[in-house]
């Protein structure tokens, strides 16, 4: 699901998954002595500003170090379904039964010395909010989506999957269906018909549509210029 989201409407969305789902926003993706860092008040811990592609872009190409708040927006928040499983980290992870599988668990071991501190969203039940960001180089946003636990469709836990289906209706209720190909200007690539080309409509939240109708531009996937 494409979701085009400004941050008054993130608010609605955290609302709802916090309040009416039971979900707790956590704050970081380690665990502190075996404990979650979640938000006592999920809404007051919302980031103002939209994360943007061309700012990063700018701190990279003019090497700015590690500690630059470009390297550090804020680009998903995620859910703990705590009713549905515990935290489970990578300390703890089984071993890796892929190729994928393996890389991926040693990417995260060269990533931070605490990697076993790490927690594991293959395992853990969770909800993601990616969200809505600015191009790397034009005025135009970049929807974000919903996610759910980092597995294959075919192995998603029941109860999750029908907790991400349950949120998915929900936001889709509260947004407008949208052709991406008619919200961005600046995208000059090939256009397809969303009817028929599978997984390109975008549906845009209450401001978002707002942003759009006063001549905001958007689109569902990054590009290149």
């Amino acid at each position: 699901m494409h979701l085009l989201a400004l941050p008054e409407d993130e608010q609605e969305i955290v609302r709802h998954l916090c309040a009416k789902e039971g979900l707790q926003l956590l704050l970081s993706d380690l665990v502190e002595e075996g404990v979650p860092r979640v938000a006592d008040d999920p809404l007051a811990a919302l980031v103002p500003d939209l994360p943007s592609g061309k700012r990063l872009k700018a701190a990279v190409v003019s090497g700015a170090g590690g500690t630059d708040p470009a390297r550090h927006q804020v680009w998903e928040y995620l859910f703990w379904a705590r009713s549905l499983g515990p935290i489970r980290t990578l300390g703890d992870a089984p071993v890796a039964r892929d190729a994928v599988d393996r890389v991926a668990f040693q990417l995260n071991r060269e990533a931070t010395e605490r990697w076993p501190d790490l927690i594991d969203l293959s395992r853990t039940p969770v909800i993601g909010v990616r969200r809505t960001s600015w191009h790397h180089s034009e005025d135009c946003l970049i929807a974000g989506a919903l996610t759910t636990t980092r597995v294959a469709v075919r192995d998603l836990p029941r109860d999750v999957a029908s907790l991400h289906s349950r949120v998915e209706r929900h936001l889709k209720r509260h947004s407008q269906r949208l052709d991406p190909f008619e919200t961005c200007q600046a995208y000059r690539g090939p256009r397809l018909d969303p009817s028929r080309a599978r997984g390109w409509w975008t549906w845009a939240m209450p401001q978002a549509q707002s942003w759009l109708a006063a001549g905001g531009q958007a689109f569902a996937v990054d590009f290149i210029v």
